[in-house]
């Protein structure tokens, strides 16, 4: 009977992960030569990634899609051209926003309390609008896209700084459209307003790793030290796969005992698209996300 049950767990176990792509598994290699010593000799090859060369077929290709193009402004060809060998320069060929909240923002939000300020300064280094455009933000703050032509979705929401008491304090989740969804938001900037549990909250997202959660199954979780709007933070990388997507998602978060920061950036395509092919465009793009969201900045903060 435990023989049974084992092997009803492993089969189910197996039929779980087969539906998901096996780009990240570890191929083992391993033979039992059992030698007088009783050792077992196992090899192990990891399957490699050459980011390198991902990141050139992405400017290699991005430069034909200029030489395609009629653009008569001769500038503006250099500027996109420099771009597509390295995107984070786009940064230098955009512009710099200043964004009074809440006074810029009236169609997003009623208020700044949505933040927890009765006002702020939010300055924002737009990318060169060739490699990204901004687009309307399903949630408060700012979004920016890029659709490659093989149809993989890049996109950077910056998510705005929370002064967290105030905004529990004076924004009311009853009145708001999604009150649960105000609450659940309240409840996790509860959670991690202590630079501490910051810091717990995101080392163990390290456990989500081979694991489904949510109908998502996680590839792999990297967890590293990034800057998030102009303050110390956290980034954690998640490869993740469920029924309709492949994406690479990137979550950046930043606490300073009472002000919580938050960003992310998500590099996604259908089920059909290779992770190879996500891979390079993360990679490829990766700089200039972290120069958006890092360059970001507040300023005049009124409660």
């Amino acid at each position: 009977m435990k023989k049974l049950l084992l092997l009803l767990f492993v089969t189910t176990l197996f039929n779980v992960n087969a539906q998901y792509s096996s780009y990240y598994k570890v191929d083992v290699n391993s033979y039992s030569k059992v030698n007088v010593d009783a050792n077992v000799k196992v090899d192990k090859t990891i399957k490699t990634i050459d980011y390198g060369a991902l990141a050139r077929a992405n400017a290699e290709r991005e430069r034909n899609k200029i030489n395609l193009l009629k653009i008569n402004n001769e500038k503006e060809r250099e500027a996109m051209t420099a771009i597509a060998i390295n995107p984070s320069v786009a940064i230098d060929y955009g512009e710099t926003m200043q964004v009074r909240v809440p006074q810029d923002v009236r169609k997003i939000v009623k208020d700044g309390y949505g933040w927890g300020y009765k006002s702020f300064i939010w300055w924002i280094r737009m990318p060169h609008k060739s490699l990204f455009k901004g687009v309307k933000s399903d949630k408060p703050g700012f979004k920016f896209e890029n659709i490659s032509d093989e149809g993989i979705s890049t996109v950077i929401q910056l998510g705005g700084q929370h002064n967290v008491e105030n905004r529990i304090k004076k924004y009311k989740c009853s009145k708001q459209e999604n009150s649960s969804g105000c609450e659940e938001k309240n409840n996790f900037l509860k959670q991690v307003k202590s630079k501490n549990n910051l810091k717990e909250y995101v080392l163990k997202k390290r456990n989500l790793e081979g694991n489904v959660k949510d109908d998502i199954f996680y590839h792999k979780v990297v967890v590293g030290k990034a800057t998030v709007q102009g303050a110390e933070g956290f980034k954690v990388t998640s490869v993740i796969e469920d029924d309709f997507e492949k994406a690479i998602i990137q979550d950046f978060y930043s606490s300073d005992g009472t002000i919580v920061i938050l960003a992310s950036s998500k590099v996604s395509a259908d089920k059909n698209v290779l992770f190879e092919d996500i891979e390079g465009r993360n990679y490829y793009l990766t700089p200039i996300i972290e120069k958006v969201i890092s360059s970001a900045f507040f300023t005049k903060p009124k409660l």
